[in-house]
């Protein structure tokens, strides 16, 4: 006998669970076919009642690792790989659509219907073993789905052992390998039974978050022909999908398509740099064998970061069209900025790219090597990320990922999800922990809604326990410090000082949340501890002389001094070492996260704007050129990953520190605005705007002047050449 699952449902997440949905099916699943290979399950089932009788049809549906739904032979919607990948063993989210057009009612084919769902791997059952061991992640089991289907307030649909299943034209599916696809074999002829399916160990809750769409198609804008079976399509920029392509041939020829960001000799796919975490041949691949007459695919359970397309195919095969698929989670716009500066304006859409193609149901490090969601990756770039694109319950999905997988003892990995394992030794530490600290306060600070305080308060008291066990008078050292930096020139910042400045980061913002909730007792504890750090920093690492400008920046930036003297003199010598390196960045993450800032505010703009302008190595616009002007990269040399947005903080200077537009802490979610531009003299035109809760707020430079816009129920402090004017809404006009 089928037993409901009523113990996998979580109450409290969402109201569509009081109606009783997905307590009466099963979850069905199927071992007749090799892992590899995507099942896909089917159902015949009837509707009796007319469609204007009908007044509400809809699917709740969950399946792991991806799924793709149809209904009467249509595929149902536009998103891509769904459901959003968490901690299954936690929390594992379903979908619900609205299906009435799907449907034949009645009144049309006597009210039969046919549901089909196919299964992809995805997250749950990655069998390629690589860096991060999700190849023996602690969920790794066979794709299994659930679902029901009600018309009305009646459940038509439930998986039970109804249902049967055949392999799909989909041979193979990876999340890092990608898809062979056979149009040769015939389809739903070898029908099995299914079985019943051990649920996930995670709750089940509604995905919340926007799902992956479908941006663009692109067309290839050169092609590299090798020889007459052997082509190389460049599509213009570094972008995450896969292609579509069109293929006429006779039955049974093969079609390897390799997906790579750059080549070697100008000609072949160069994957050495971005491969090495996957340990198996088979790594940003897709293979087509063709069926008899043209054979049209594209990928649905796999996604790759690519420029270039090699296409090798069998003799007697025509390449009839191929486009690239650019795919990522959907976000709408939240602000922009137009210039006539062409480094700004290179830079900025660089960093809008990086962004949204490591966008896949979190914030990724990189769309090829390993699509995973780096802590220090995703804190650092949340500032520009937030200023650009409505990334709330994205960040609210991927904060309650970490807290997932936080242990028993506070700890949190580095890495989120993560397989069980990884994560919690190299890599993790205070300054990557900072993540479940930094973004909570970032959208409390955006939006002014303090929920985001009091939601993770409780893994944040965890993580603080949890610190104090790893730090010894005041002294933590566990952890990585620097990350990617730039090392030709200066002296090594070392991990230890990087790591003491993140521990008193976290204790200075637990303490600023604290106060924004009123928690007077877990402040004042706060206060004792960032003191304490404070102190443990001053006495071990206060008085080193270092040709280091993340040194510098950081003491400033955290006010880690004991007098004036001191403050004074690192200010100094912060200016003596970046006019010494030649108006250059020299560090990594963290001091592209805090150089121009701290500048900027020591009144220093014009060496802050130098090191942004800079066209040569090291520098931003020399690593967007080398990337083909389309992304950032993981490097400022470009040696590795060619789009990864971890040094995209400059995106959210071009925001504060050009345009000027700063939140008041005082007073959150843009309810006073700051507003203290710095112009340079060759910029003529520079525009930048935001989407605040209260509307939209705007800052334009001209030749002449500079006009500001405040929104509704906002006010504004407008700070330029000695001018010092509060600012109610409207529009507004100053003398440059």
């Amino acid at each position: 006998m089928l037993k409901p699952l009523y113990n996998n449902i979580d109450n409290l997440s969402t109201d569509r669970l009081v109606d009783n949905r997905l307590r009466n099916a099963n979850w069905i699943t199927t071992e007749s076919f090799p892992e590899e290979a995507a099942p896909t399950f089917e159902k015949e089932f009837y509707i009796e009642k007319k469609a204007d009788e009908v007044k509400k049809s809809e699917i709740y549906i969950s399946g792991l690792g991806f799924y793709v739904l149809k209904i009467n032979g249509r595929r149902v919607g536009e998103d891509i790989l769904q459901p959003a990948f968490s901690n299954y063993n936690k929390t594992v989210y379903y979908n619900v659509y609205d299906i009435f057009d799907y449907l034949n009612f009645a009144d049309k084919n006597n009210g039969k219907n046919v549901i089909e769902v196919t299964l992809g791997n995805g997250w749950l059952n990655e069998f390629q073993t690589n860096g991060w061991s999700f190849e023996n992640a602690i969920w790794r089991k066979r794709p299994l789905f659930i679902a029901e289907v009600y018309v009305n307030a009646d459940l038509s649909v439930k998986t039970d052992l109804s249902w049967r299943c055949t392999q799909s034209r989909t041979v193979y599916n990876s999340l890092r390998g990608g898809e062979t696809y056979d149009a040769s074999i015939a389809e739903k002829e070898d029908y099995r039974s299914v079985m019943v399916a051990d649920p996930p160990f995670g709750i089940l809750k509604e995905q919340k978050i926007n799902p992956i769409r479908l941006e663009k198609t692109i067309e290839p804008t050169a092609v590299i022909k090798n020889s007459p079976y052997d082509f190389v399509y460049d599509f213009g920029e570094n972008l995450s999908g896969n292609v579509e392509i069109e293929v006429e041939a006779v039955a049974g020829l093969h079609v390897v398509i390799q997906y790579t960001e750059r080549l070697f000799d100008g000609h072949l796919p160069n994957l050495e740099p971005i491969s090495h975490c996957v340990n198996d041949k088979r790594f940003q691949q897709d293979f087509v064998i063709t069926g008899e007459g043209v054979t049209k695919w594209h990928g649905e359970f796999s996604y790759h970061g690519f420029r270039y397309v090699r296409v090798c195919f069998t003799p007697g095969a025509t390449i009839k069209s191929i486009n690239a698929r650019c795919f990522h989670t959907v976000v709408e716009d939240m602000g922009g900025i137009d210039t006539d500066n062409p480094i700004i304006a290179k830079i900025q859409n660089a960093i809008r790219r990086s962004t949204l193609t490591n966008l896949h149901h979190m914030p990724t490090d990189c769309p090829h090597r390993e699509k995973n969601g780096w802590a220090a990756d995703g804190y650092l770039s949340c500032g520009q990320a937030l200023m650009n694109f409505d990334m709330t319950n994205i960040y609210e999905k991927w904060l309650d990922d970490f807290v997932d997988c936080q242990m028993p003892n506070g700890k949190i990995p580095c890495i989120a999800p993560t397989c069980g394992s990884f994560g919690y030794g190299w890599g993790s530490g205070p300054s990557w922990d900072l993540v479940i600290f930094d973004i909570p306060w970032k959208l409390y600070l955006c939006t002014g809604d303090k929920k985001y305080l009091s939601r993770y308060f409780k893994p944040m008291q965890k993580y603080i326990d949890y610190l104090e066990t790893i730090t010894c008078d005041g002294i933590c050292t566990l952890g990585l410090g620097e990350w990617c930096a730039v090392q030709s020139m200066g002296d090594v910042i070392p991990d230890n000082v990087v790591i003491q400045m993140s521990v008193y980061a976290i204790h200075r913002l637990f303490r600023k949340i604290a106060i924004a909730l009123g928690d007077i007792s877990a402040a004042e504890e706060a206060s004792r501890r960032e003191q304490r750090t404070k102190t443990a920093f001053i006495e071990n690492y206060g008085n080193l002389n270092l040709e280091n400008q993340l040194y510098y920046a950081g003491q400033v930036y955290f006010d880690l001094f004991k007098d004036d003297d001191s403050r004074n003199n690192a200010k100094n010598r912060l200016v003596e070492v970046v006019e010494g390196m030649d108006c250059h960045i020299y560090g990594g993450i963290f001091n592209a996260y805090l150089l121009l800032k701290v500048l900027t505010e020591m009144g220093r703009f014009d060496l802050a704007y130098k090191i942004a302008m800079q066209t040569d190595f090291p520098g931003w616009s020399y690593m967007v050129d080398i990337t083909g002007g389309s992304t950032l990269a993981e490097e400022f040399y470009g040696g590795a990953s060619l789009n990864h947005h971890m040094f995209s903080p400059i995106g959210e200077w071009f925001y504060s520190g050009i345009a000027g537009i700063n939140i008041d802490e005082e007073n959150p979610g843009f309810k006073n605005i700051i507003i203290k531009p710095n112009i340079p003299d060759e910029i003529n035109c520079f525009k930048a705007w935001h989407n605040t809760s209260n509307g939209k707020v705007e800052v334009s430079i001209t030749a002449d002047e500079i006009r500001v816009a405040v929104p509704k129920n906002s006010t504004a402090q407008f700070k330029y050449k000695g001018c010092d004017e509060a600012l109610t809404e409207g529009e507004y006009s100053f003398k440059r």
